[in-house]
């Protein structure tokens, strides 16, 4: 996929139309999950390529209308066999509705700690509280972009101190904000990395649980987002855990 923000930005117009044509019918295949890798595309080309996408949804030829015409060789393999079979298992594999597109897996994982300001750390530690709502939000605007939604684990321990860090500043900062965006990067990281982030649960969730008691309808919900992001990374039974610490 990065291949498309280059054929719209090459110099000859015909490139770019096939661009165009190229992206329309991974649309019919991808719909939204397709968004995610636009991103990097100037902001007129995202404008026409949306109100196409509107366009083809409203005739009833945009999200979900694309059909394979080629099938791998595999795939082929099955279709044949279901076929000898009976036919029963081929009809109900062209009734069965396609799966559900992740759009993460079309994006290429990103280390965002290069990205988060370079004096994150001294920041943090400001006994002045703008400062560290300040820092916390620029770490947020960068988890918010959709190209970074996909996160490098293969540097997974370097998120250890930070994450420290968080976890202490959710249970013990004396500003509900700064609170509020700790929780946020918590929640933003934990769903970038997905699974492998399970191995933090026990340095940010203590302190996000204990700063429950706060009651404050905005912190708790935010708290909570925060939380619920986390237990999707870990066991079932652990999860199953922490909501009784939480009721």
């Amino acid at each position: 996929m990065k291949v498309i923000p280059k054929i719209f930005g090459h110099t000859d117009k015909n490139v770019r139309a096939e661009g165009s044509t190229l992206v329309t019918t991974l649309y019919t295949f991808l719909g939204p999950a397709l968004l995610p890798t636009l991103s990097d595309l100037k902001p007129v080309q995202m404008s026409e390529l949306q109100k196409s996408f509107d366009t083809m949804d409203a005739d009833g030829k945009g999200a979900g209308t694309g059909k394979p015409t080629r099938y791998t060789r595999k795939a082929q393999r099955d279709r044949e066999a279901a076929e000898q079979a009976g036919g029963d298992a081929a009809e109900e594999e062209e009734e069965e509705a396609p799966a559900a597109i992740d759009p993460k897996s079309l994006l290429d994982p990103i280390n965002v700690l290069s990205l988060f300001p370079d004096n994150l750390d001294e920041m943090l530690s400001s006994t002045k509280w703008k400062e560290r709502l300040e820092v916390l939000e620029e770490c947020n605007k960068v988890l918010s972009q959709p190209a970074n939604a996909k996160i490098a684990d293969s540097n997974i321990d370097a998120y250890g101190s930070l994450l420290s860090t968080l976890g202490l500043k959710c249970k013990s900062d004396a500003n509900i904000n700064v609170v509020m965006e700790a929780a946020k990067v918590i929640e933003g990281l934990s769903s970038g990395i997905g699974r492998p982030f399970g191995r933090f649960r026990g340095v940010v969730m203590p302190g996000m649980i204990e700063r429950l008691k706060e009651r404050k309808a905005n912190v708790v919900d935010t708290l909570g987002k925060a939380l619920d992001a986390v237990f999707t990374t870990v066991s079932y039974d652990i999860h199953v855990c922490c909501i009784k610490l939480t009721n």
